[in-house]
C-alpha cells in the first residue's frame, strides 16, 4: 500500500509549480502577467520559465515571453533568436506575494514595474472572456 501511494505522489511531486496570476502596472499603464514556474521543483541547473504571459489592460494581446529564475530574481524576455537584442524584457524581483523592478525596451527606455499575485478567480472576473481565465487553479 506504501508503495502504491508513493507512486501516486511522486508525479505530483516531480511535477510541482508555482502558478503566478499577477495584476499591476509597467509605469501607469495597467497589466496582467501570467506563468508557471517549475524551477524550485527540478533537480538541475535548470532555471528556464518558459510560456510567460503578458497583457495590457487596454488591449488584452498576448504578449508571449520565457525567462529564467535565480533565487528570487526573475528575467522575462522575448527571444528573438536571432543576433538582434530583444525588444523588450522584464528584470523583477520576488518579495512575499509581490514582484518588483523593471521592463526596458530595446530603445533604453525604463519603466518602473510593481506586480501582485491574483487569485484564478480574481483573473475570472477581470478577464471572463479570456483562455486564461479557464485555468484550473
Amino acid at each position: 500500500m506504501r508503495k502504491v501511494l508513493l507512486l501516486l505522489l511522486f508525479p505530483t511531486v516531480l511535477f510541482a509549480q508555482d502558478r503566478y496570476m499577477l495584476e499591476g502596472t509597467i509605469g501607469k499603464s495597467a497589466i496582467y502577467m501570467f506563468f508557471d514556474d517549475y524551477t524550485a521543483s527540478r533537480n538541475s541547473d535548470d532555471n528556464r520559465i518558459v510560456d510567460v504571459r503578458y497583457y495590457y489592460k487596454s488591449q488584452l494581446r498576448d504578449i508571449l515571453m520565457e525567462g529564467t529564475r535565480t533565487g528570487n530574481k526573475f528575467e522575462f524576455f522575448i527571444d528573438r533568436y536571432d543576433d538582434k537584442p530583444t525588444p523588450e524584457k522584464f528584470i523583477l524581483t520576488k518579495n512575499g506575494n509581490t514582484l518588483t523592478g523593471t521592463w526596458e525596451n530595446d530603445k533604453g527606455k525604463k519603466l518602473p514595474v510593481s506586480l501582485k499575485k491574483i487569485k484564478v478567480e480574481a483573473m475570472r472576473q477581470l478577464l471572463p472572456f479570456h483562455p486564461i481565465a479557464n485555468l484550473p487553479e
